[in-house]
């Protein structure tokens, strides 16, 4: 049950229910015979004013004296006794008066006013100590929100209902009373505590008062409670008679006119009862004290702007309301400070200094109501209800804190240019380390102004003898480390850290003299050894320029930036390597920032590729560049932390490893963080990079990897057993690499977390946009895989065209789903992403449901997709559309018809429910790979999120064109790339050139000649069109082309388009297919083989196949010549054969035709 549940319990508790009605019965009948008492000495009084205030007094005056010793009576004896005692004695008395009726006095009626009061002494504290012994601690509030204000309300609407009494008759009314009284005591005399009294067994009566000062004194929260209580009690006195002055004197109104605005005041309170139960859960106390004195205030100062009765609503609710609020929480948390068997006491010796000043108060207003206006007494109130606000909030320590912050934080935005990276790196709650560079006299300003949370210092005794910080320090909390004594500080901020503090320590101890880093101390490494918490990196730049060591006084608007890291969470060495660790990490951050004014200053073209990616690193430092979803969250690696690591691996594969410019590393990886990791470690060794379909087998590694001859296989943990087995059939890897730490069954297989390597060493060696980058397999959907050799200088010209078209920046987050071995995915989705500084999110399923989730909670906005992917989504969307009503059907359908018409913008608007199920922020998708349905197209345009359709080869980097914002046609693979030249040859053969094509096949220049001619154009081996607007259109694939004997060509990708468009046909591939009997044994006739629809898979073979044909020649007929109408249709239950990449494998089908039985 969750805290609300728990609260709302309370309604159901049996016991509470029995005292609540008690003191409800009890607290009414006392309001009640008040008013009834006023309204007699009305009649028999000379001077009846005097006489009412006069029995009012002396009624309150019992309180005054004997509620310690009552409070002290609820500690030793027992308090359900004394409610209901209470409530017996007062139904005696009103016997009693009912008896002397006649005879009745002024001097009788104060006795007996005297005497209820005693018996109502009783009850209030015995009442309050009672509530602990009938509900559990975490329902204290809301037990107390019904309990509290109840003797408020009471005497509120006890007003009205004595008018109506008294107009009965005066008999009557005592009669009702003392049943009241009765009821009262019934009902709390069947109560059961459901937790036991813990008796106080003191032995001096006399010395209660004594023991109850002692206790004030040694718990000064529970003081300070009761004096915020006494301080409340003066308010409701002051207001309480300032206000009948203001109805009766002021504006002249009646009897009548005081009750109705009482009775608006009361539903205020009740609604205080839910506003202390609500705000108290999401404020802290001693704000929502404040706040309620505030919202005090500013009603009493507007209350003269509300000239009449029925507008006095307006602040008379926010009045009662926050009357009600603090009192709900006053008795809440003394309830919680206090003992058990010290409740009465405490309890009772409030309620003697509460009727004090009520007393003082209502005698200061009766004074001072007859000269003064009743609207300045509301001024004068408002004036003591902002005191006490401010005062609760000075002596907050929190409030205190964030003040000091708030200050310091304006004079440094108008003394410097102050800039702050990575705090979300910073946990909201629990326990943290922050350790950085200390650079001068302002950073343990700077880390805190830049952190939301409070920071305990481990501060050395030189920062007290700098001036102005000095005097500034004793307001943060400091941890004071003494020379010698470092372990005693340290053992401190330990005790701290467990109790889920955040300590910044500066490991240095002491000012850098130059700006440069000095050796780490120790300390650092025990505090997070010992309490195993995650150390929070930080870097400052513009620290020592602006108050070095070596400056007497700061230099003013000089630029200062901090950054925060990644979490350090490797705790299983020693604390000297915690801390070599942690200054790496400071160090490599440091001069990525000072690099950032070198590239403001040097904005050019590059010419090296590891100096461009390092650019981006430093530029978008720790913006978390890849997340991956796992069942713990998300792991997410920085941009800068992604650099730094990948310095760290290849640092090592060159000094240790011996890694040679040129050599191979391949990598056999699922899309995760650690990938980025491995390419851009290989990058900076000089290396060669092959990038492995993790969907290939072992024997098709072998053969690919025996081409290209890596030393070094790296792999994720998942493919450790499949990559030992590949390094036994390649004899030229060397060693394999595990990228991760999920799995370590192999612990003998170094992972790459764990290498030791120097980071502060430079050996990257510099990557000339003419070196060969990657060695990619093309998917060999038709017969074994060639290496593709792509320059940097590709994948630049790639980068930028990209940025060109797209213009994504560091606010868009892609979802990759499609392999990284993908060249578009590799390219465009990783390096293209990386370049703009976007998030690139991995995830480990394609679950619908997950992709929606991560979509939702990582504000997708672009997704990378093949066309299979495209439709599978479309037809996602369509079944729950289905799903709907009948009228949501027809809506949709007309939203649908005039969408077309409509700017995208609009359109996003109209279908918001759908694209917030593709997680809200979906801007587009880009789609590659194979030929998109027209109607996928169509749908995702309509909708306002559309499908990017582009062209290109593994062989082209890969993208030749692709449509784009501004620039998009439906049934094309849009226009050539800005740096893309196309052409159609005579035969109809698209030809492409530019800075993207391939520098050639590896080990296979015969195959290159063969496709790159002597003037550079690429030869595709696709057939298309380029429109007068120079959109390209693919009509088909030359490999995949299907010659009639009559001589008539047929393109499959043609004729697959139009047979795609039914619902009964889930994919299909076309080729061409030898009859296997009948008269036509033997020919080549066109042929389909279709997996169906999931629906069809229930009936027989030959019923599947009898409707596949009829749909088959219906669609035929209607969009194809009849040369093209397949005339073979082959059921394939199964999915088609793919690659990772989706497309279908074409030579595996005709071979699983082939074998099929005649």
């Amino acid at each position: 049950m969750n805290s609300i549940g728990k609260q709302i319990g309370v309604l159901v508790n049996l016991e509470f229910s029995k005292l609540f009605v008690g003191q409800l019965f009890s607290h009414l009948a006392d309001a009640i015979i008040q008013f009834l008492l006023a309204g007699i000495l009305l009649q028999i009084s000379e001077n009846p004013g005097k006489s009412v205030a006069t029995m009012f007094f002396v009624f309150l005056l019992p309180q005054f004296l004997l509620s310690l010793f009552s409070g002290a009576l609820s500690d030793r004896f027992s308090r359900k006794v004394l409610l209901t005692v209470s409530c017996l004695f007062r139904a005696f008395i009103i016997g009693v008066l009912i008896l002397l009726l006649p005879q009745l006095s002024t001097s009788l009626i104060y006795i007996f006013a005297f005497v209820l009061g005693i018996g109502a002494a009783f009850f209030y504290p015995a009442k309050m100590s009672a509530v602990t012994n009938v509900v559990k601690r975490n329902q204290f509030k809301f037990a107390n929100a019904l309990t509290s204000p109840v003797g408020a309300v009471s005497l509120l609407f006890g007003a009205l209902a004595a008018n109506h009494l008294i107009n009965l008759s005066v008999v009557k009314a005592l009669y009702i009373v003392t049943a009241m009284y009765f009821i009262g005591a019934f009902s709390t005399s069947i109560i059961k505590f459901l937790i036991p009294q813990n008796y106080f067994t003191g032995t001096q009566k006399s010395n209660d008062m004594c023991i109850a000062f002692d206790y004030l004194k040694k718990h000064k929260k529970a003081l300070y409670l009761v004096g915020l209580s006494v301080c409340l009690q003066f308010i409701v006195a002051a207001f309480s008679n300032g206000l009948n002055a203001l109805i009766t004197e002021h504006y002249g109104l009646s009897y009548p006119e005081l009750t109705y605005l009482r009775i608006i005041l009361g539903i205020g309170i009740i609604a205080g009862m839910g506003a202390a139960i609500y705000f108290a859960r999401i404020m802290r106390i001693p704000h929502l004290f404040a706040s309620s004195f505030i919202i005090l205030c500013a009603a009493l100062i507007t209350a003269p702007l509300c000239k009449s009765v029925d507008t006095a609503w307006l602040w008379l609710i926010p009045v009662g309301m926050a009357d009600a609020v603090v009192l709900v929480m006053l008795d809440t948390i003394l309830q919680k400070v206090t003992p058990d068997k010290m409740r009465g006491k405490i309890f009772g010796l409030m309620l003697t200094f509460n009727t004090l000043s009520f007393l003082i108060g209502t005698a200061i207003i009766a004074h001072i109501a007859g000269f003064i206006n009743p609207l300045n007494i509301f001024k004068g109130i408002a004036v003591i209800s902002f005191i006490l606000a401010a005062l609760i909030l000075i002596l907050d320590k929190s409030f205190r804190y964030f003040l000091l912050k708030a200050t310091l934080g304006h004079i440094f935005l108008l003394l410097f240019r102050y800039k702050v990276e990575g705090v979300e790196n910073i946990p909201r709650n629990g326990k943290v380390i922050l350790a950085g560079n200390h650079t001068g006299h302002l950073d343990p300003f700077i880390v805190q102004m830049a952190t939301h949370r409070q920071l305990w210092f481990v501060t050395g005794p030189a920062a007290f003898k700098v001036p102005i910080v000095k005097h500034f320090l004793k307001y943060f909390n400091v941890l004071p480390l003494k020379f010698s004594k470092g372990l005693e500080a340290i053992d401190a901020a330990k005790t701290k850290l467990n109790a889920g503090e955040a300590v910044i320590i500066f490991p240095e101890g002491k000012f850098t003299p130059d700006g440069e880093l000095c050796k780490f101390n120790r300390g650092v490494g025990l505090m997070a050894k010992g309490t195993n918490t995650p150390i929070i990196p930080f870097a400052i730049k513009g620290g020592f320029e602006t108050w070095g060591q070596t400056r007497k006084l700061p230099k003013l608007f000089n630029t200062i930036v901090i950054q925060f890291g990644q979490p350090i969470t490797d705790f299983d060495r020693d604390e000297k390597e915690i801390a070599h660790e942690l200054q790496a990490c400071v160090n490599f951050m440091k001069k990525s920032l000072e690099r950032r004014v070198f590239y403001n200053i040097n904005h050019k073209l590059h010419s090296n590729f590891l100096d461009l990616m390092q650019e981006k690193s430093d530029i978008y430092g720790q913006v978390n560049a890849l997340s991956l979803k796992t069942k713990n969250g998300y792991e997410e690696l920085s941009y800068i932390e992604l650099s730094r690591r990948a310095k760290k691996f290849a640092n090592y594969l060159i000094e240790t490893a011996g890694l040679q410019r040129g050599e191979r590393v391949a990598i056999i990886c699922e899309s995760r963080p650690e990938f980025a990791v491995g390419i851009f470690a290989s990058i900076q060794t000089g290396a060669i990079t092959v990038p492995l379909d993790v969907k290939l087998t072992v024997p098709e590694h072998t053969h690919i990897l025996n081409d290209c001859n890596p030393r070094i296989l790296l792999c994720s943990s998942h493919y450790l057993e499949h990559a030992i087995e590949v390094k036994n059939n390649v004899k030229s890897i060397e060693q394999i690499f595990v990228l991760d730490d999920e799995e370590r069954n192999h612990p003998e297989i170094p992972s790459v977390s764990a290498l030791d390597a120097d980071i502060e060493k430079d050996l990257g060696r510099p990557r000339s946009l003419d070196e060969t980058a990657l060695i990619v397999y093309t998917s060999g959907t038709t017969g074994n895989p060639k290496g593709v050799m792509i320059s940097f200088g590709n994948i630049y010209s790639q980068l930028r065209d990209f940025e060109a078209m797209f213009k994504l920046t560091h606010e868009h987050t892609l979802l990759s789903i499609l392999p990284l071995n993908h060249l578009l995915e590799l390219d465009c989705g990783f390096f293209g992403m990386l370049y703009m500084g976007a998030k690139i999110v991995y995830i480990k399923t394609l679950n619908p449901k997950e992709l929606t989730t991560v979509m939702k909670e990582k504000g997708i906005t672009n997704m990378i997709v093949v066309p299979l992917v495209a439709k599978m989504l479309k037809n996602s969307i369509d079944k729950q559309i289905k799903k709907q009503s009948a009228s949501t059907q027809k809506i949709f359908k007309c939203l649908y018809g005039i969408s077309k018409f409509m700017p995208r913008k609009i359109r996003r608007l109209m279908f918001k429910s759908v694209i917030d199920g593709l997680g809200g922020r979906l801007e587009c998708f880009i789609c590659g790979g194979a030929p998109l349905e027209d109607s996928v197209a169509e749908f995702f345009e309509r909708i306002g999120v559309p499908v990017f359709q582009g062209y290109g080869l593994t062989e082209t980097s890969p993208t030749i064109s692709t449509n784009r914002y501004g620039h998009s046609k439906i049934g094309t693979v849009g226009q050539p790339l800005p740096s893309v030249q196309v052409k159609i040859a005579d035969n109809g053969e698209i030809l492409a050139t530019g800075p993207n094509v391939m520098q050639g096949y590896y080990n296979k220049p015969e195959m290159t000649s063969e496709v790159i001619d002597e003037n550079g154009w690429f030869h595709t081996g696709d057939i298309g069109e380029i429109d007068k607007d120079g959109f390209i259109k693919i009509t088909g694939r030359i490999k995949n082309m299907i010659v009639l004997g009559g001589g008539k060509k047929i393109f499959p990708e043609e004729v697959e388009a139009v047979l795609e468009t039914s619902e009964l046909i889930k994919e299909v591939c076309v080729m061409s297919l030898t009859i296997k009997s009948g008269n036509k044994a033997g020919t080549e006739e066109v042929g389909a083989i279709i997996s169906p629809c999931d629906e069809l898979l229930s009936k027989t073979d030959d019923e599947i196949n009898q409707i596949l044909e009829q749909e088959v020649k219906r669609l035929s007929e209607a969009n194809l010549a009849p040369y093209k109408a397949p005339t073979v249709v082959v059921l394939h239950r199964d999915e088609l054969p793919k690659t990772s990449t989706r497309k279908v494998k074409r030579k595996e089908l005709k071979d699983w035709y082939e074998m099929l039985k005649v």
